[in-house]
């Protein structure tokens, strides 16, 4: 897990490495983080983003290792075990490869995050524009500047899930995303599933 943060916002890294290879990556924008002082900027973003990640996440790894150490380890590791019934390694490499492959991951978070940035401007009319069209057809006050979107799921219609997708300003904020294991029906409903999801959120 690497963190690249500029004045306003911040991306995550994340590689997910299986048997020795690289099997994924993955980046996560942290939007107006500027009201965290800067000092303590990288830790709380790694914080908020394993707090959020490994709630969610059941590709649980063996091992993390992290640019920085988080704010609060304690909770992340109380949250590690929850999820995994073991103790999962959390450490900072300072050496080798693994840390090689930290340094990797500021570099991608940093040009993720300047193609983001990139995207917001080039996209910003077009998204005002897309907004300002919502707010008129559903008679909306104001602009909406939260959307959060649900949707039931299942396999073979046993092990339902809801999940919720966030859009902030018009632009998805994958940082806020959540599902939810329905507990209270396990035959198809998708109006009781959407109750439940909509009750616990």
């Amino acid at each position: 897990v690497s963190v690249y943060t500029d004045d306003l916002n911040a991306c995550v890294n994340l590689f997910k490495v299986r048997e020795g290879k690289l099997r994924d990556n993955e980046n996560f924008i942290f939007q107006n983080t500027i009201a965290i002082p800067e000092a303590n900027r990288p830790t709380e973003i790694i914080q908020k983003f394993l707090e959020t990640y490994y709630t969610d996440t059941t590709d649980l790894p063996t091992e993390v290792f992290l640019q920085y150490s988080p704010s609060n380890e304690v909770v992340v590791k109380q949250l590690l075990k929850s999820r995994s019934k073991t103790n999962i390694k959390i450490a900072i490499p300072s050496i080798g490869d693994k840390q090689k492959l930290i340094s990797l991951g500021v570099t991608n978070a940093q040009q993720h995050l300047l193609k983001w940035q990139q995207s917001q401007a080039s996209n910003i009319d077009n998204i005002n524009q897309i907004l300002q069209d919502l707010q008129t057809l559903l008679q909306l006050p104001s602009r909406p500047t939260r959307i959060e979107c649900y949707d039931i799921s299942n396999t073979q219609g046993t092990n339902p899930v809801a999940s919720m997708v966030v859009f902030k300003d018009g632009l998805p904020l994958k940082s806020e995303y959540r599902k939810f294991k329905i507990t209270t029906k396990q035959t198809p409903d998708d109006f009781a599933m959407m109750r439940e999801a909509l009750t616990r959120r």
